[in-house]
């Protein structure tokens, strides 16, 4: 396991003289958004926005009825996760605004890195997830945190051109996947960051 702080307060995005070492619960600025950790108030919005037909059956954790509840559960045990495994989870955030537009993660596998996320679909075309993308990732390298791994369902060919336009390629590796929002399995189609 990787050498993290303990106290969640300590939230310098790169420490003097240890810039292997990732704060938990860092902020990462993009361009134009801001990467913070998730707030037990989010729930009042992830829990709508994510249970979309159109995003919950894109991902495998996201439930096609998400509560707010559910939702508060979900921040927690990603706080807890982090702290305990190092996944780092983050609120897409509009640096100007401040509306939260989604939610990023890595998760730590076998393989290394896995990364996930959803935009809600007022910005979709924007940018943005790729912007987040590319941002989280960048952090986590420069914390030795890779390989990055990820993978879609066959039928969400958008999330294959916003994982591209990061840095993934595909590996060739097929398989399937079960999905919360769908209740079911569906084809999924892997992919790698080079380097």
């Amino acid at each position: 396991m990787r050498d993290m702080q303990s106290e969640p307060e300590d939230t310098p995005e790169f420490e003097a003289g240890a810039a292997m070492k990732p704060a938990v619960f860092a902020e990462i600025r993009t361009p134009r958004l801001v990467l913070r950790p998730l707030e037990i108030d989010d729930a009042a919005w992830i829990g709508p926005e994510s249970a979309r037909p159109e995003i919950c059956r894109m991902t495998s954790r996201v439930p096609a009825q998400n509560p707010p509840l559910f939702a508060e559960a979900f921040i927690l045990i990603m706080r807890a996760r982090e702290q305990i495994r190092g996944d780092v989870v983050r609120a897409i955030c509009e640096a100007e605004t401040g509306s939260t537009v989604g939610v990023i993660g890595l998760h730590p596998h076998d393989e290394g890195w896995e990364l996930g996320y959803w935009v809600t679909p007022a910005v979709w075309g924007q940018g943005y997830a790729t912007e987040a993308a590319q941002g989280l990732c960048e952090w986590a390298r420069a914390h030795a945190m890779t390989p990055f791994t990820a993978s879609h369902f066959e039928d969400n060919p958008a999330s294959g051109r916003v994982l591209e336009k990061s840095g993934f390629g595909y590996t060739g590796e097929t398989g399937n996947a079960f999905s919360f929002g769908r209740m079911g399995s569906a084809p999924i189609r892997q992919m790698a960051m080079a380097g």
